[in-house]
This record gives structure tokens, sequence and C-alpha cells, in this order.
């Protein structure tokens, strides 16, 4: 049963880094986004990452750090870390099946992640490391996943 507390609180867990990360990522995009870029170009979104990463990293709750945020052509990609898990503790590809259509749907719903860069046809991806840094998942949302 405790295994079972755990996997449910690293879901909730999960989902609430993927909207922080999303409002945070909106809040960059103010300040360094010009109306005439397109928001898909790596510099666009390198820019948008480095003013992310100057709050990093940054605890988002007792077990989820956000590490780095990482600008690719078409793809914002946010890092996190579970502080108290080890890689083995935690079974990824049931965090991907559990997680892929909570972290879809809270990305294509919120405000924040929507509007900013899945309707600009920006992909959201989500690496999951461990507390020692080593990987353990990652959930990619496309703009078509939202009807993009």
């Amino acid at each position: 049963m405790t295994e079972k507390k755990n996997s449910m609180l690293l879901i909730i867990i999960t989902v609430i880094a993927a909207v922080i990360g999303g409002a945070i990522g909106k809040d960059a995009v103010r300040s360094y986004f010009k109306p005439k870029q397109d928001m898909r170009s790596q510099s666009v979104l390198n820019q948008v990452a480095h003013e992310i990463n100057k709050s990093l990293p940054m605890m988002i709750d007792k077990d989820t750090e956000m590490t780095a945020t990482l600008g690719l052509e078409g793809v914002l990609v946010y890092n996190y870390r579970f502080v108290n898990h080890s890689a083995g503790q935690v079974d990824a590809e049931q965090i991907n099946i559990t997680l892929k259509p909570r972290i879809t749907n809270a990305a294509c719903t919120t405000p924040d992640t929507r509007d900013t860069f899945l309707k600009k046809g920006v992909a959201l991806r989500y690496n999951y490391y461990d507390k020692n840094n080593s990987f353990i998942t990652r959930i990619d949302i496309q703009p078509k996943d939202c009807g993009f």
C-alpha cells in the first residue's frame, strides 16, 4: 500500500510541477519575446530558457526540484529531479502510462502553457531524473495533442 501511495504522490507532484513550469515559462516569454519573432526558433526558446534558469534550481514541493530548462528548435525542455527517490524506486513505464494523459490535459487546458507555447507550435518536454540525477523518463506534449 505504501508503494501505491508513493506512486500516486509522484503523479500528483509531477502534474503540479508541469503546470508551474508553464507559468514560469510564460513570464519569461513576456520579458524577451518580440511579436514578430518565431516562437518555435531555438534562439527564442533559448532566451526563454535562459530567463527561467535565472531562478533555478527551484523546489516545486518537498519532493520535486525544477533544475533547468533548455530551448531546442520547436521544443521547450523542462528538467525535474525527484529529490527523495532513486530510479529503482520509480516505475518509469507506469509513470508514463499514468502521467502522460494528466500532463497533456494540464498543458492543454492551462492558459500559460496552452496559449504561450502549444498554440504557437512549441512542444513541451518534461524530463524526470532521480535524486542522483539518473534519467527516469520523459514526456513530450505536442501541439497536436491539444488539437493545434
